[in-house]
């Protein structure tokens, strides 16, 4: 995938739990030797993630009433592509 593929995914996401696109900003990045690295997960971002990337998945949430939300999970791209949470936190809306 690229960094605009997650950017869509995340926004995919976003609608299924009833969000406008406007209220959703899709962000992330890698993570290595420094906290904040390359590629970023940006819309139009073309750089490849490569198998054993491990990223930090942080889309922002600002509904309608202005009250805006981070949610962080690190994830790491496995040999087979695929990827996996690394993060446990629970997300839970009341």
């Amino acid at each position: 995938m690229t960094g605009d593929e997650v950017s869509e995914e995340t926004i995919r996401v976003a609608k299924e739990l009833g969000l406008e696109p406007s209220e959703v900003s899709p962000f992330g990045h890698a993570i290595g030797l420094e906290i904040v690295e390359n590629p970023f997960l940006l819309p139009k971002s073309n750089v490849k993630i490569g198998k054993g990337a491990f990223l930090c998945v942080e889309p922002g949430i600002e509904p309608k009433n202005h009250q805006s939300i981070h949610f962080e999970d690190e994830v790491v791209i496995g040999k087979n592509g695929r990827s996996e949470t690394i993060s446990k936190c629970r997300k839970e809306f009341y």
